[in-house]
């Protein structure tokens, strides 16, 4: 099965699409868990999930506010990334 390792990753209010990544040199399974604990499919219609070269990158629009997980399941060294896309005003 190999190691579970959670990272957290706060969204902000406005985000509009947040981008959780991994890479491992071995087999892994990427999970979301949401602000409220959830483990959240990734086939859900706001979600799409690219995957190459043992990199899986998941998109996800209109992402709920608060404080999300990543789950890395597997073995061997993994990287891990993610970041938001948002809108920015500036004023005067």
């Amino acid at each position: 099965a190999g190691e579970t390792r959670d990272i957290e990753v706060p969204v902000e209010v406005g985000v509009l699409r947040v981008f959780f990544s991994a890479r491992s040199s071995g087999d892994f399974k990427l999970e979301l868990i949401s602000p409220s604990g959830r483990v959240i499919p990734l086939t859900e219609p706001n979600i799409a999930v690219t995957e190459s070269n043992g990199k899986k990158t998941v998109a996800m629009w209109d992402p709920r506010p608060g404080l999300w997980k990543m789950r890395i399941v597997g073995s061997g060294d993994f990287t891990a990334a993610a970041w938001a896309q948002g809108e920015l005003y500036i004023c005067c």
